[in-house]
């Protein structure tokens, strides 16, 4: 008898300890989340900062632009 609850007693010792690292888990994820989101917003930060100087600079080209290759009959 003495055996078995020992053996429970380790039993329950090792499901806490698996608890405790299923939470810190649980918190590692939701900081990457938060990690993602924070990311997402810098970059569309920079996307929208990189429009702002295109569209100041002269806008984007257009890919209808006429190269010298495009007058050449072969």
């Amino acid at each position: 008898m003495e055996k078995s609850q020992m053996l429970l007693d380790y039993m329950d010792k090792i499901q806490e300890f698996f608890e405790m690292i299923n939470s810190y888990v649980d918190m590692a994820i939701e900081m990457f989340h938060k990690a993602k989101h924070f990311v997402e917003k810098i970059i569309e930060y920079l996307k929208q900062g990189i429009d702002y100087v295109v569209d100041y600079v002269g806008g984007r080209f257009n890919d209808e632009i006429e190269l010298p290759e495009d007058y050449i009959f072969v």
